[in-house]
């Protein structure tokens, strides 16, 4: 059942991990792209500078074309001109003589551009001004009327001898030229094929490398992986014995090592989870046992009516409670206590303070005396269980509350009349004396008479709720609790607790509860406005996180 070993120690610690290799490869193909690159710009640059060269010869060699043309125009004119004695005849031989001075401009710096002979270009003006000497003493003699001089067979000759030397000069020039033209070309035409194979190169080699690591990564990766995860998928659905195979990467195996090694111990604590599942189902039926015993018992009287809310602490029992006792007729008695700490120990002295106290009030119907009752009872209790408890007794027929206070937060006394976004007028009811605990046994607690008519109310609560903290460390606090319940309207006392419980939810800005967070809401109400057997009989808060329970 362990991982399949299809490679030895020594081999397996011989090979390359796929990080390396991959690295490796980019590098390489970084390499490959650096010098590919360099040398197709290189090359492009020498390209350009080969193609200028080249034009610059391209320009040289027409100049000399037209240079031998001017040459030739002025030839044909003064041959022309000495046949027929016709001035007209002149016209292209004196213009082309106006013109030659910026066509051997432009000659000469062509060719210092393209590194040619001047000297050549020398040459060739020294043979034209031989000639156009000739020339010009034929001009002159036709001029004087001499014509068989200049039409004589020497004088010809000669001229055709001297035009001669002007052809032959610019043809050694142009020749020289054609030569650096050529020699551009061919250089031009190099550089050409370098620069397509060094990118087509530089492409194929990345290319390569790139099958190389899609090759790689679908070996060494992706079909070890696959094969992985269908092993895996198998270990999910509950096939414990099925091969996990370690090939691939070294990454790969490693993690292909790691799901086996967590399917074995999976497979190993298997018969210890049974157990412990075991353990923990008759666990959970003793914690749903104590939590129905915690809920409050169903005392209620005409005109008053209880709605409450009990959030525990996240994954804990709860160590709040609240709970209702008939007195008397027309008296209800109200309890909300809170015990140190959470869990089983807790929850149990909860149950024991929640049974006592209900006793108590129906045998001595006073918050005071029967907090007195209670805590002489508490001698046997560790001095680190103890609880903070606030009880009242409703007297409709009085109009009257009485209360009680053992350490907890101070109750909130709602007089009528205050609507939602009118300001918070409230009465706070402290303590009258000590916490509930072994170490105060003896204690006597004061209790208190408040008027309490129609449309009065009293919110009480646990510390949970004022002591709900933000991220950097503020708590919620009466200013929250007294802004929730301003922008509330009374008349809605569900509405109400619900808007203070998500309001200290939000103030702490995460999803769960540190403590134990208890609301409870008692509304004097008109008595014959509505049928007695309608009021609502309180429920048991559900001590799961985020319930709502109300009565």
């Amino acid at each position: 059942m362990g991982v399949a070993p299809w490679w030895s120690a020594r081999e397996s610690a011989g090979r390359v991990s796929l990080t390396r290799r991959l690295s490796g490869a980019s590098l390489l193909a970084l390499l490959v792209l650096v010098l590919g690159g360099g040398l197709v710009v290189v090359t492009a640059q020498q390209l350009g500078t080969a193609q200028q060269q080249l034009t610059r010869e391209t320009r040289a060699r027409q100049a000399t074309s037209d240079l031998l043309r001017q040459y030739v125009d002025q030839e044909t004119g003064l041959r022309g001109y000495l046949l027929t004695g016709e001035v007209e005849l002149l016209a292209p031989y004196e213009l082309a003589q106006r013109q030659l001075p910026g066509v051997r401009r432009d000659l000469r710096e062509g060719l210092r551009a393209v590194g040619g002979d001047v000297a050549q270009l020398e040459t060739l003006e020294q043979a034209h001004a031989e000639w156009y000497a000739y020339a010009q003493e034929q001009v002159a003699a036709v001029g004087r009327g001499e014509r068989a001089g200049p039409s004589s067979i020497g004088t010809t000759m000669l001229g055709k001898t001297l035009f001669d030397d002007v052809r032959s000069a610019e043809e050694t020039l142009d020749a020289q030229l054609e030569g650096l033209q050529e020699a551009s070309q061919r250089e031009t035409h190099r550089l050409q094929t370098r620069l397509v194979v060094s990118t087509a190169g530089g492409l194929a080699a990345l290319a390569l490398l790139l099958g190389l690591g899609s090759l790689v990564t679908v070996r060494q990766v992706t079909q070890p992986l696959r094969r992985l995860a269908g092993a895996t998928r198998r270990v999910a659905d509950g096939d414990l014995s099925a091969q996990l195979r370690a090939e691939g990467a070294s990454e790969v195996r490693e993690l292909a090592g790691d799901v086996a090694a967590m399917r074995d111990r999976l497979l190993a604590d298997l018969d210890r989870t049974r157990q412990a599942l075991g353990a923990l189902d008759q666990e959970d039926r003793a914690v749903r046992a104590v939590r129905q015993a915690l809920l409050p018992s169903p005392g209620r009287v005409e005109g008053v009516r209880i709605t409450a809310r009990l959030d525990a602490a996240e994954g804990v029992l709860a160590g709040d409670w609240y709970d209702t006792v008939q007195v008397a007729t027309g008296r209800l008695g109200v309890v909300v206590g809170d015990v140190a700490g959470h869990g089983p120990y807790s929850a149990v002295f909860a149950l024991r303070l929640k049974h006592s106290l209900a006793t108590a009030l129906r045998t001595h119907a006073h918050p005071g005396a029967a907090l007195t009752a209670v805590c002489a009872e508490l001698r046997d209790v560790p001095a680190e269980l103890f609880a903070t408890v606030f009880v009242c007794v409703v007297d409709t027929g009085t109009g009257t509350l009485v209360h009680a206070n053992a350490g907890h937060p101070p109750a909130l006394l709602l007089p009528a009349g205050d609507e939602a976004g009118t300001g918070v007028r409230f009465e706070e009811l402290p303590p009258t004396g000590p916490l509930l605990s072994s170490i105060v046994a003896g204690e006597v607690w004061e209790e208190v008479e408040h008027p309490f008519g129609t449309g009065d109310s009293l919110l009480t609560f646990t510390d949970g709720v004022l002591e709900s903290r933000s991220p950097d460390g503020v708590e919620f606090g009466l200013d929250g609790l007294l802004a929730a319940i301003g922008r509330t309207p009374r008349q809605d006392p569900a509405r109400l607790i619900d808007a203070v419980a998500a309001d200290a939810l939000r103030h702490a800005r995460t999803p769960g509860r540190r403590d134990d967070h208890t609301l409870v809401h008692v509304l004097r109400e008109i008595v014959g406005g509505r049928d007695p057997a309608a009021l609502p009989v309180p429920v048991l808060p559900v001590a799961t996180a985020g319930g709502t329970p109300r009565g």
